[in-house]
């Protein structure tokens, strides 16, 4: 016997299993499963409705954005993407040194029908107000981890980083170990300013967590911007000093694949640093590629989680997903 759930085999349609049972949650507000006391039938299961006592959380069910206060000021935030229920991870954006959260909307649009994003401007940034404090990855780290307590958005979480914005979600991770269940480091290399640096590379802090490595071309922007009117003297010492640069920048990020024993490098060579502007389908393909990994070891665990074979099947009898082929 195979489950069959929209003509495929459940285990080559894991995501429209999930999907489904998102749908199903958010139907019945909370769904329980369990034996019927009125029937001694070992087979007999029933489907409970337990009533909410509080409602929904816009945060998770719907765009929303405006300010959060993490106790000094104000921080601006937004989400945006399908309706998140208990389990579902949350794509957290850290962008670069300088940078409002709105550089990120062309990846947030092509990840729409995919995860729920945050994005959020740090102290001083965007439309966020200034804080009391400098703006270190320390203390980012911390105003973010009570913007999520504030608006009730725990984990599990997907870091996805560029530049310095590596730096916090390094500082983040040390906070939140347990709950980062997968990163994508867009051009991130001031990881070593992250006090956690070393411990994270020696303890290989992520695990079997998939984390993605993308490194955009350093010295494409210098090439394309070339002076037709240096020397081929000038110009061969200029791309020799470039190529130098370039293997130390590739070395760099390289090394960050130490943080998991799931990894993957890759490197976009028709952009700079800005990869996610200059290529956001790129970054949007690399959140694809952790999600993938989770929904895989997610969909096992599902199979795990019904102890009871018989109110496994009894549960998806009873929606029309069983059918014998």
């Amino acid at each position: 016997m195979k489950i069959w759930f929209l003509g495929e085999s459940l285990e080559k349609n894991s995501e429209k299993w999930l999907r489904a049972m998102r749908v199903l949650f958010l139907e019945n507000n909370a769904v329980e499963i369990g034996r019927s006391s009125a029937d001694d039938d070992a087979n007999a299961t029933i489907l409970r409705k337990k009533s909410m006592a509080k409602p929904l959380n816009k945060w998770t069910t719907s765009e929303k954005a405006g300010f959060v206060c993490v106790g000094t000021h104000k921080l601006y935030v937004s989400t945006s993407g399908p309706i998140r229920i208990p389990g579902d991870p949350l794509l957290i954006v850290f962008p670069g040194a300088n940078a409002a959260c709105e550089s990120w909307e062309p990846v947030s649009s092509l990840l729409q029908d995919t995860v729920r994003v945050l994005l959020y401007d740090r102290s001083g940034l965007g439309r966020s107000e200034h804080g009391p404090n400098r703006d270190t990855g320390p203390v980012a780290a911390d105003e973010l981890s009570k913007l999520l307590q504030a608006v009730n958005l725990p984990g599990p979480y997907v870091l996805v980083a560029h530049s310095y914005g590596g730096c916090v979600a390094r500082e983040f991770l040390h906070l939140h170990a347990r709950d980062v269940v997968g990163m994508v480091l867009s051009e991130t290399g001031t990881e070593t300013m992250s006090r956690y640096a070393e411990e994270q590379y020696r303890r290989q802090v992520l695990g079997h967590r998939p984390l993605s490595v993308i490194r955009g071309e350093s010295a494409f922007s210098a090439r394309r911007g070339e002076d037709v009117s240096v020397s081929d003297e000038q110009r061969r010492a200029r791309d020799g000093m470039l190529e130098a640069m370039g293997r130390a920048d590739e070395q760099l990020k390289r090394e960050q694949l130490r943080l998991s024993r799931n990894n993957r490098f890759r490197n976009v060579p028709d952009c700079g640093h800005n990869v996610h502007l200059s290529r956001p389908d790129v970054v949007a393909e690399e959140v694809k590629w952790v999600l993938s990994n989770l929904m895989t070891v997610r969909a096992k665990r599902s199979w795990v989680g019904f102890t009871d074979p018989r109110l496994f099947f009894g549960f998806v009898r009873s929606w029309g997903f069983l059918d014998r082929r």
